[in-house]
Protein backbone atom coordinates (compact mmCIF):
# COMPACT_ATOMS: atom_id res chain seq x y z
CA UNK A 1 0.00 0.00 0.00
CA UNK A 2 1.46 3.36 -1.07
CA UNK A 3 1.83 6.09 1.54
CA UNK A 4 3.32 9.51 2.25
CA UNK A 5 5.16 10.45 5.44
CA UNK A 6 7.10 13.43 6.82
CA UNK A 7 6.67 15.16 3.48
CA UNK A 8 8.36 18.52 2.97
CA UNK A 9 6.66 20.60 0.26
CA UNK A 10 7.06 23.81 -1.69
CA UNK A 11 4.62 25.65 -3.97
CA UNK A 12 5.11 26.95 -7.50
CA UNK A 13 2.52 28.11 -10.03
CA UNK A 14 1.52 25.34 -12.43
CA UNK A 15 2.91 26.02 -15.92
CA UNK A 16 0.15 23.91 -17.51
CA UNK A 17 -3.02 22.06 -16.52
CA UNK A 18 -1.68 19.43 -14.11
CA UNK A 19 -5.08 18.43 -12.71
CA UNK A 20 -4.66 14.83 -13.98
CA UNK A 21 -0.99 14.54 -12.88
CA UNK A 22 -1.13 14.09 -9.09
CA UNK A 23 1.88 12.03 -7.88
CA UNK A 24 3.88 12.59 -11.10
CA UNK A 25 7.45 13.94 -11.16
CA UNK A 26 7.71 17.67 -11.89
CA UNK A 27 10.48 20.13 -12.70
CA UNK A 28 10.62 23.91 -12.71
CA UNK A 29 10.78 25.67 -16.08
CA UNK A 30 12.77 28.87 -16.72
CA UNK A 31 9.77 30.95 -15.57
CA UNK A 32 9.72 29.19 -12.18
CA UNK A 33 6.58 27.21 -12.97
CA UNK A 34 5.92 23.54 -12.22
CA UNK A 35 5.86 21.35 -15.35
CA UNK A 36 6.06 17.60 -15.91
CA UNK A 37 9.59 16.21 -15.72
CA UNK A 38 11.02 14.73 -18.92
CA UNK A 39 12.75 11.45 -19.70
CA UNK A 40 15.78 11.11 -17.39
CA UNK A 41 15.73 14.89 -16.81
CA UNK A 42 16.31 16.76 -13.53
CA UNK A 43 13.36 16.47 -11.13
CA UNK A 44 12.27 19.00 -8.53
CA UNK A 45 9.87 16.66 -6.74
CA UNK A 46 6.48 14.91 -6.84
CA UNK A 47 3.23 16.82 -7.47
CA UNK A 48 0.90 16.41 -4.47
CA UNK A 49 -2.27 18.14 -5.68
CA UNK A 50 -4.26 18.64 -8.90
CA UNK A 51 -3.68 22.26 -10.00
CA UNK A 52 -4.97 23.91 -13.13
CA UNK A 53 -2.61 26.21 -15.04
CA UNK A 54 -1.40 29.14 -12.87
CA UNK A 55 -2.79 27.60 -9.66
CA UNK A 56 -0.37 26.68 -6.84
CA UNK A 57 1.27 23.30 -7.38
CA UNK A 58 2.24 21.60 -4.09
CA UNK A 59 5.49 19.71 -4.71
CA UNK A 60 6.95 17.10 -2.36
CA UNK A 61 10.71 17.64 -2.18
CA UNK A 62 11.70 15.61 0.88
CA UNK A 63 10.37 12.70 2.92
CA UNK A 64 8.24 9.85 1.58
CA UNK A 65 5.74 10.49 -1.22
CA UNK A 66 3.35 8.55 -3.37
CA UNK A 67 4.43 8.36 -7.04
CA UNK A 68 2.85 6.98 -10.23
CA UNK A 69 4.89 4.17 -11.81
CA UNK A 70 5.68 4.23 -15.52
CA UNK A 71 6.66 0.54 -15.43
CA UNK A 72 7.23 -2.26 -12.94
CA UNK A 73 10.46 -1.77 -10.98
CA UNK A 74 12.26 -3.37 -8.03
CA UNK A 75 11.34 -2.41 -4.49
CA UNK A 76 14.72 -0.76 -3.86
CA UNK A 77 15.28 0.77 -7.32
CA UNK A 78 16.75 4.22 -7.89
CA UNK A 79 13.93 6.13 -9.59
CA UNK A 80 13.99 8.62 -12.45
CA UNK A 81 11.34 10.15 -14.71
CA UNK A 82 10.07 8.76 -18.00
CA UNK A 83 8.94 11.09 -20.82
CA UNK A 84 5.52 11.47 -19.13
CA UNK A 85 6.70 12.31 -15.59
CA UNK A 86 6.11 8.79 -14.25
CA UNK A 87 8.60 6.91 -12.06
CA UNK A 88 10.85 4.33 -13.72
CA UNK A 89 14.04 2.54 -12.75
CA UNK A 90 16.97 4.85 -13.50
CA UNK A 91 19.05 4.13 -16.60
CA UNK A 92 22.65 5.23 -17.08
CA UNK A 93 22.82 9.03 -17.20
CA UNK A 94 19.32 9.61 -15.77
CA UNK A 95 18.80 12.02 -12.88
CA UNK A 96 17.77 10.01 -9.81
CA UNK A 97 15.25 11.58 -7.44
CA UNK A 98 14.64 8.79 -4.96
CA UNK A 99 14.50 5.15 -3.91
CA UNK A 100 11.48 2.94 -4.31
CA UNK A 101 9.81 1.67 -1.15
CA UNK A 102 8.23 -1.54 -2.33
CA UNK A 103 7.54 -2.51 -5.93
CA UNK A 104 4.34 -1.27 -7.66
CA UNK A 105 4.22 -4.29 -9.99
CA UNK A 106 2.94 -2.48 -13.11
CA UNK A 107 2.65 0.84 -14.92
CA UNK A 108 0.11 3.38 -13.62
CA UNK A 109 0.11 1.88 -10.10
CA UNK A 110 0.84 4.29 -7.26
CA UNK A 111 3.91 3.33 -5.23
CA UNK A 112 6.01 5.07 -2.57
CA UNK A 113 9.35 6.82 -2.97
CA UNK A 114 11.88 8.08 -0.44
CA UNK A 115 12.84 11.45 -1.96
CA UNK A 116 16.61 11.87 -1.84
CA UNK A 117 19.06 14.40 -3.21
CA UNK A 118 19.25 14.31 -6.95
CA UNK A 119 22.21 12.82 -8.76
CA UNK A 120 22.98 11.07 -12.03
CA UNK A 121 22.95 7.33 -12.48
CA UNK A 122 26.37 5.92 -13.34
Amino acid sequence: MAYSENLETISLPAGADLSAKQYYFVSANTDGEAVLAGDGAPILGVLQNKPLENEPAQIGIGGVSKVVAGEAYAGDANLASDANGKAVGAATGDYIRGRAIGAPGAADVIGSIALVSQGRSA
